[in-house]
């Protein structure tokens, strides 16, 4: 039998069975009542507690109504305030692209700016490299002509070989030549230079182009400090008409020197041929030889007042009249006859004829005169006027000592 036939058992029977006791399971059915009464117990406390929860919850979503509320407001109050800005806002934006504009326009001008300032220096460099080559060449050319000279140094560097040969040759100076510069002193004391070629195998070179150097060697004569006194003087031929004939004397030389002392002398026919300056300042590179006055010379038969039987003479082309001025005030006048001049002051000069012709002082020139213009007058002669003239040079030199090296 099963369970399924207990209703076939006696009630006292089917109480001692566990599965067909009809009392326990009544009993159990009380429970389940219980148990469903706390149960409808406990849904009543969470249905109240869940009212209490939706109230508040209620309550937060009108407190979060209320912030957004407040909040749209604040949105709306900063979108006015951005309204109000945003005009500034797009006139400097603008103002911001033109800026941008104008800089985008100028770079380009820049470039060019770098461009050309390089291009400028790349020809400057070009130009000093190209004058630099232009002084070594032309002094290069002057010494192998035997022309010695400094001009091939840089100015720094033409001042310490100026000072450093006046300090080697303990050299002095006076003013007598102010307005010669000491460089041109240092220059005339140059006796030799000498050109050599080293190439760049004989010295240590960091340039791979640098094929050699070029050296100059100079060499400075320096002077006695005894000198002799000379007397240089400046010889001029003038014509002069000798049997109705014009002849000028030859063979003289252009500057010479006398010492007071000895009487002994030296000339030049061609200074430059011995590098000689004699107008500024008297130097010879190369002396020529002391003499002494002869009278079988032409030069001691003028000196001496004695007949020119030792000179020569040579044609030339009848002019009239030959002048020359030798110093500011003095001139020298040749002609066939004797010449009428007047000797009229100049204030007087620039007025009227008759006031000329009044104050004018009448002077009579030989054939051969040296004449003297006072200054402040004029002389008038016929065919040419003799002036004072401050800038002409003077061809008759002031004793001076001579710079023997």
């Amino acid at each position: 039998m099963t369970t399924e036939a207990c209703h076939l058992l006696p009630l006292s029977d089917a109480a001692n069975i566990p599965s067909c006791n009809v009392t326990t399971q009544r009993h159990k059915r009380s429970r389940s009542r219980l148990i469903s009464l706390g149960v409808g117990v406990i849904s009543m406390g969470l249905s109240i507690a869940n009212s209490i929860q939706m109230l508040n919850l209620q309550e937060q979503v009108e407190m979060v109504e209320n912030t957004l509320s407040e909040l749209s407001q604040t949105m709306q109050i900063h979108e006015a305030k951005l309204a109000k800005i945003q005009p500034n806002q797009i006139k400097i934006a603008e103002q911001l692209q033109v800026t941008q504009h104008a800089i985008n326009d100028i770079i380009p001008v820049l470039d060019s700016h770098s461009q050309a300032l390089n291009t400028l220096k790349t020809d400057i460099e070009r130009l000093h490299i190209n004058f630099q080559r232009s002084f070594i060449y032309l002094a290069i050319t002057q010494i192998f002509r035997n022309q010695l000279t400094l001009n091939f140094l840089s100015p720094d560097d033409l001042q310490k070989v100026v000072y450093h040969v006046i300090e080697q040759g303990n050299l002095t100076f006076n003013a007598h030549h102010g307005s010669i510069p000491i460089v041109e002193f240092i220059t005339k004391l140059l006796v030799r230079q000498q050109i050599d070629f080293i190439p760049s195998s004989q010295y240590e070179n960091q340039n791979p182009q640098e094929i050699g150097r070029i050296v100059i060697t100079s060499f400075f004569a320096v002077p006695q400090q005894e000198q002799t006194s000379f007397h240089v003087y400046k010889l001029l031929t003038m014509p002069y008409l000798h049997k109705n004939q014009t002849i000028q004397l030859s063979h003289i030389p252009r500057y010479w020197a006398i010492n007071p002392i000895d009487n002994t002398t030296m000339e030049w026919h061609d200074p430059e041929e011995s590098r000689c300056n004699l107008q500024l300042m008297t130097s010879c590179r190369d002396t020529p030889p002391l003499r002494t006055i002869s009278k079988d010379s032409c030069l001691g038969q003028i000196i001496g007042s004695l007949p020119l039987s030792s000179c020569h003479a040579k044609y030339v082309s009848h002019s009239g009249v030959f002048v020359r001025q030798l110093t500011d005030n003095v001139w020298v006048a040749s002609s066939s006859e004797s010449l009428h001049c007047l000797k009229i002051q100049k204030i007087e000069y620039r007025t009227s004829n008759h006031q000329t012709l009044n104050i004018s002082q009448q002077i009579i020139l030989p054939p051969v005169a040296l004449v003297n213009v006072t200054p402040g007058y004029t002389i008038l002669c016929p065919g040419f006027t003799l002036v004072m003239i401050l800038t002409a040079e003077e061809n008759f030199l002031q004793p001076r000592s001579l710079l023997l090296v």
